[in-house]
């Protein structure tokens, strides 16, 4: 697994190509959680299902049958010979239906990312394994138009991980393997079949993540970098419509008690909580400093939670689409305030320090983390310690002994600069007259 910034690969490439399903788009996720797989729509076996979706994959993906209603069928058949045609007949239409909504409705993340690195001049490609049922839709897809090469392997007879339908992909670009990077989930072993052509492999975890997280640790041995949202291919990119580019550089917000209300009352993951809040101004702030052209970043210890149950909890507040990367210890191996946490998220952003800010509650954690690794912070402090300073105290105005005014916790000896708020608002005025000093 390398260790470069992935950004920084995807700005040496020509070309980026996508896998289709659970890379960019969720078949669950659109077709929603009450409503019926085809093995239930079958009335058989989920684990039988799947075995004859595995054996007969080749015929099907490769274009070999292209009857909806035969293809359900031998499968179906083959577990329960007594499934009636109409039931076979109405679960191949259902299976469209459900595959059409996951391919019209593309998240909108996916379409900021690709929108954003089109904007980069990139090339970008599609490589998928699909059925005709799966990929009836695509004309009326809401990305089709930003691929300058499509290969359905339904299509063109070819599937993941032969070698010859990258190479397909490849030529229709009219870009070398090394001059090109492939994104996908990793099923069907499409990631090493990538890097066997000679393409950079990302694996995308964050889909599969929540649907089968016990093959992460597979998959991800097949890939160069992994990524959890498609928005960390895009530098500063958020996977939305109000992303920005990081001009300024980035935020670090700390979680609990700064942008998100820490019930002590509540255990275990925050998007599971049944109260969930935001901090006052919080969505204020991060939509004023990320029009300021800063990047937002979640920089938290919180040990309950991976990013994307983060991210659900974020959601419940709607803040999720503000905050473009998500750092948490359970996935950095470290703990604010140590050197490691912070060092971790600066080889990540491949920024200096004087282009990071770390802003949080917590004293030791945040501010004194930070400003010990070099990086400016910004002491977040709601209406606790009316007698704070607005800036980090000089020599002279220090309290003796470790002692500090007011009862707070001492100034940093040494480090970078720091800066006290009351209210969440008064940060982008922090971070204007930062920038106005540079």
């Amino acid at each position: 697994m390398s260790d470069t910034p992935v950004t920084a690969v995807i700005r040496t490439k020509k070309a980026v190509v996508f896998d289709l399903f659970h890379t960019l788009t969720s078949v669950e996720s659109s077709w929603g959680d009450n409503l019926p797989s085809t093995s239930e729509f079958l009335g058989v076996d989920r684990n039988a299902w799947n075995e004859q979706l595995l054996a007969r994959s080749r015929e099907r993906l490769t274009g070999l049958k292209t009857e909806p209603a035969a293809i359900i069928g031998d499968m179906a058949l083959a577990i329960d010979p007594t499934i009636p045609d109409a039931l076979i007949r109405a679960a191949a239409e259902a299976r469209t239906a459900r595959f059409a909504a996951a391919v019209i409705d593309i998240p909108a993340e996916a379409v900021a990312a690709l929108e954003a690195l089109k904007a980069q001049g990139k090339l970008l490609g599609l490589v998928t394994n699909a059925d005709v049922m799966e990929i009836a839709a695509w004309e009326q897809s809401s990305i089709r138009h930003l691929f300058d090469s499509t290969v359905v392997s339904c299509r063109v007879g070819l599937v993941k991980p032969e070698r010859e339908i990258y190479e397909l992909a490849l030529r229709e670009l009219g870009v070398s393997a090394a001059e090109a990077v492939f994104v996908g989930d990793g099923g069907s072993g499409e990631l090493q079949g990538a890097r066997d052509v000679g393409m950079t492999a990302i694996m995308m975890a964050g889909i599969i993540r929540k649907l089968w997280p016990d093959q992460i640790e597979a998959r991800r041995g097949q890939a160069d970098f992994v990524i959890e949202r498609l928005s960390e291919l895009v530098d500063g990119t958020k996977g939305d419509d109000q992303g920005v580019g990081a001009e300024a550089g980035f935020v670090l917000f700390d979680w609990g008690n700064t942008l998100m209300v820490d019930f002590p009352e509540h255990e275990g993951p925050m998007s599971s909580w049944p109260r969930v809040e935001a901090v006052t101004h919080a969505r204020e702030t991060l939509e004023q400093v990320r029009a300021l052209g800063w990047g937002t970043a979640l920089a938290t210890n919180a040990g309950d939670s991976v990013e994307t149950d983060i991210r659900a909890a974020l959601a419940r507040v709607e803040l999720d689409p503000l905050i473009d990367r998500v750092f948490c210890s359970r996935e950095v191996a470290h703990n604010k305030p140590s050197p490691e946490f912070f060092a971790f998220i600066k080889k990540a952003l491949a920024l200096p320090d004087e282009d990071l800010v770390m802003v949080g509650d917590d004293f030791q954690k945040d501010i004194k983390g930070a400003t010990r690794c070099g990086i400016r912070a910004v002491w977040f402090r709601p209406g606790r310690w009316p007698g704070a300073p607005a800036a980090r105290p000089t020599a002279h105005e220090r309290a003796p002994a470790g002692e500090s005014q007011s009862g707070a916790p001492p100034a940093p000896q040494s480090g970078a600069e720091w800066r006290t708020i009351a209210d969440l608002l008064e940060l982008p005025g922090v971070l204007q007259t930062w920038r106005d000093r540079i």
